[in-house]
C-alpha cells in the first residue's frame, strides 16, 4: 500500500509541534491523524481530537459516520490545513 494515498500516520502531538520546520513539512500532506475525540458538533460537523495537551479541529463532513463518542481514539484521513486563528485542521 503506498504511503502517499493512506497517508502519513501522525499523532496530534506532531501536528501541534512547535517546530516550524515539522509544520511545514506536513501542510498539505494526506495524513492519517490519530487522537482522542473531546467534542463532537452535528451543526457545523466538527470535531476536536486531541492528544495529551494538543488539539486538532477536524472537518467530519466526508467521513460518513453517524455517531461518535467522546473520550475514544480515531483515526482519520486527510488533507492539512491551516485553519483560523491558525490552528491545524485535518
Amino acid at each position: 500500500m503506498d504511503l502517499v494515498v493512506a497517508g502519513r500516520p501522525v499523532f496530534v502531538s506532531e501536528i501541534a509541534s512547535d517546530s516550524e520546520q515539522q509544520q511545514q513539512q506536513l501542510e498539505g500532506q494526506t495524513v492519517r491523524l490519530t487522537g482522542t475525540l473531546q467534542w463532537y458538533d452535528p451543526r457545523t460537523e466538527r470535531a476536536l481530537l486531541t492528544d495529551g495537551t494538543c488539539g486538532c479541529l477536524v472537518d467530519t463532513r466526508l467521513l460518513g459516520v453517524g455517531r461518535y463518542a467522546e473520550g475514544q481514539t480515531y483515526q482519520v484521513i486527510g488533507c492539512l490545513t491551516k485553519g483560523d486563528g491558525q490552528q491545524e485542521r485535518v
